[in-house]
């Protein structure tokens, strides 16, 4: 298996076969980098059987984004984690534009926005996807087309396989998320208005989140914002209406040319970041850190839910290892430093209430042995036919979900569409023998 300290990203034309869902979160995030720093790679939209027996078989996860190396015969996973191993190749960084600034604030702010958005952003993104009838009929469509053509091949009617998708979604990305009341729907939409407030004033000022450059925040903060907010017909009104400056910065993500070797620039001094971004570090310090820390002491005390309450909002959220990973993450780059850079971040995190939050509780280790490997990196693993249908209806065991009635009432679900569809398709063939 390769490791971080030997592996090269190959820059010859499409060595890369970058595997995505045209409609996925972080596909687009991924998609945009690889764009931005110049490689050449092979996009392939997959199928349902592609998802089930080569992804599954060769990353031990049903997840997308990967990347298949074809030239190292390597399998790579996780945005985050990949981009990471990708700044760090001297051979890329001799071509193209890095994504982590030079000032260490502003390396660690950018990595800091970066998980942000992913994680905090990804609740609002896929409620406005699923909780809205004309997001979610147009979706449930777009995955039938997408992604289960070659799954049913015409065995189920589309009616029954859209019903199937949404009555998942709803479950894995609603209701399994927290949101299950209208205090947690109000809480849920207003995130997503307050931060493409505070964006919008940013974009009306700079190009890109910390300057004239994009880095590590930018990516983070696109993958909600491109392929959900500026894309679902709901949202989409909302940030034309509300947000023009944020829809514009999302075409000049997909545009921006690298512009060679060197370290993005900064719009502010050494030290700080453009004082427009404050309100969000309000967000980041009064919710996602909070929110983090809790995670992980309920991860700590082998619990699998957790109550949580955000202003008038009450989730009752599932404990997500993978996010006690993100939070020990960001304090190991933290403690990675020297105690110079130390000193300047905690400076800055402090001033906007974060440092704090983020070792509150110290250091907690998720022990996460990600299939027993370490990302981005991936180990094979076969699964058999059941354990892909739990994996499909309840999440991977990468995101896989901490109730299992809900899981086995919709594997059971999946079961009765399939059994149905078999019927509608036998008594087809019967009234064609008859005419």
């Amino acid at each position: 298996m390769a490791s971080k300290k030997d592996y090269r990203v190959p820059l010859r034309s499409q060595d890369l076969n970058v595997y995505i869902l045209d409609i996925s979160y972080f596909s687009g995030k991924l998609e945009a980098y690889l764009k931005y720093k110049g490689i050449d790679f092979k996009r392939i939209e997959l199928q349902w059987d592609d998802w089930a027996t080569t992804i599954a078989e060769k990353t031990g996860l049903m997840q997308v984004p990967v990347i298949h190396d074809t030239v190292a015969d390597v399998w790579l996973r996780d945005t985050t984690p990949i981009i990471e191993l990708f700044e760090a190749d001297e051979g890329l960084s001799k071509i193209a534009t890095g994504v982590l600034p030079d000032c260490p604030v502003q390396r660690f702010v950018s990595r800091l926005l970066e998980d942000f958005a992913d994680e905090w952003m990804w609740r609002p993104a896929l409620y406005y996807r699923w909780g809205f009838k004309t997001d979610r009929d147009l979706y449930a469509r777009r995955f039938c087309v997408d992604f289960l053509t070659n799954a049913y091949k015409g065995l189920v009617p589309e009616f029954i396989a859209k019903d199937s998708i949404i009555r998942r979604q709803v479950n894995d990305y609603i209701y399994m998320d927290g949101i299950r009341d209208e205090a947690t729907k109000a809480n849920t939409e207003q995130l997503y208005l307050d931060v493409l407030d505070i964006l919008q004033m940013h974009f009306e000022k700079h190009q890109y989140v910390l300057g004239s450059q994009p880095t590590m925040a930018d990516f983070g903060i696109f993958a909600s914002m491109f392929r959900h907010f500026s894309l679902d017909p709901t949202p989409a009104k909302i940030m034309r209406q509300r947000g023009p400056a944020v829809y514009e910065w999302v075409a000049r993500m997909w545009n921006v040319k690298n512009q060679g070797p060197g370290s993005p620039r900064v719009s502010a001094p050494d030290g700080d970041i453009p004082d427009t971004l404050y309100p969000l570090f309000d967000i980041i310090s009064d919710q996602y850190l909070p929110y983090l820390n809790a995670n992980a002491v309920a991860f700590k005390n082998n619990k699998t839910k957790f109550d949580f309450t955000v202003g008038d909002a009450c989730y009752k959220f599932n404990v997500v290892p993978y996010r006690v990973w993100c939070r020990e993450k960001l304090q190991d780059h933290f403690n990675d430093m020297s105690s110079d850079d130390q000193n300047a971040v905690r400076i800055f995190l402090e001033k906007r209430n974060c440092f704090k939050e983020l070792f509150s509780d110290g250091i907690i280790r998720s022990n996460k042995d990600h299939n027993g490997a370490d990302p981005p990196f991936c180990r094979e693993k076969n699964y058999n036919l059941m354990e892909k249908v739990k994996m499909y209806t309840g999440g991977t065991p990468w995101h896989e979900s901490q109730e299992s009635l809900p899981n086995s009432f919709f594997m059971v679900c999946t079961v009765v569409c399939l059994i149905l569809g078999l019927i509608f398709f036998g008594l087809g063939m019967l009234l064609e023998l008859t005419d």
